[in-house]
């Protein structure tokens, strides 16, 4: 099922205008604004409203935070060789979770989501080292 999007001019369930606007875009101008991953840093001071307004954003928020809780119960993924698909499944693991985990870092700045997120990846580090 496909989400249904509404248009709206109500600021708390629409996303604010993009603050970057270059008089000369290029492919090869960056962003000022930071962070830049995954979304500009007005997309982020934004969405906490949004979620607040949205079931949609809503929902996710809550799926994203449940499932980031229950990561700080469990074990790192151990980085080896999977069988047949060698580390690839690993490593689509630990990917899924470090982005569960920054997501909530990013949403509370409470670092026991980022001190979790390093976990995983020293794992990883320490087994290809």
């Amino acid at each position: 099922m496909s989400p249904t999007f509404v248009e709206t001019s109500d600021p708390s369930t629409s996303w604010p205008k993009d603050p970057n606007q270059p008089s000369n875009p290029s492919v090869t101008d960056v962003r000022s604004d930071r962070p830049r991953l995954i979304a500009p840093a007005y997309k982020w001071d934004a969405l906490p409203e949004l979620i607040k307004n949205d079931p949609y954003l809503s929902y996710w928020n809550e799926t994203i935070f449940g499932n980031a809780t229950a990561l700080l119960s469990m074990d790192a993924v151990a980085y080896v060789m999977d069988g047949d698909s060698g580390i690839l499944d690993n490593a689509r693991e630990i990917k899924q979770r470090v982005k569960i985990l920054s997501y909530a870092y990013r949403m509370t700045k409470d670092s026991k989501w980022a001190d979790r997120a390093w976990r995983e990846i020293a794992v990883c580090a320490s087994s290809i080292s």
